[in-house]
């Protein structure tokens, strides 16, 4: 599993090559990328990339003055796909989990109110 800084490389290298081509990638544009993540200044780029490369995620054909030849590899854009699965299998069993929560709130109190009644009944 990636970090959020790597995966969101991973993703924008995605994004921008498509399928299976190489692509010439500014360093700026990395920087971009990550910049909602924090950031990250050159040599976290370049260990980024080295890192994705020796996974098997992503090749890099040439990397020089800040331009990358880049290309995602089929286990980069399998990872990056399953990590949306992912993503979107967490957000609907989140759903699910507050839908009964929710339901079992409700009928706590249902059931609650009804003893206090039934309980008041036997009091009057």
């Amino acid at each position: 599993m990636l970090d959020e800084k790597t995966g969101a490389l991973l993703a924008a290298i995605n994004g921008k090559c498509g399928g299976e081509s190489y692509k010439i990638i500014e360093e700026k544009e990395f920087s971009d990328c990550l910049a909602r993540r924090g950031g990250a200044d050159r040599g976290e780029i370049r260990a980024m990339l080295s890192f994705l490369e020796a996974e098997r995620l992503i090749e890099i054909r040439y990397a020089e003055d800040g331009l990358y030849c880049v290309k995602p590899l089929a286990e980069g854009r399998k990872y990056f796909e399953q990590e949306r699965l992912r993503t979107a299998e967490r957000n609907e069993r989140r759903r699910s989990d507050f839908l009964l929560s929710l339901l079992g709130a409700f009928a706590g109190a249902f059931l609650g109110s009804l003893l206090f009644w039934a309980v008041s009944l036997l009091w009057a």
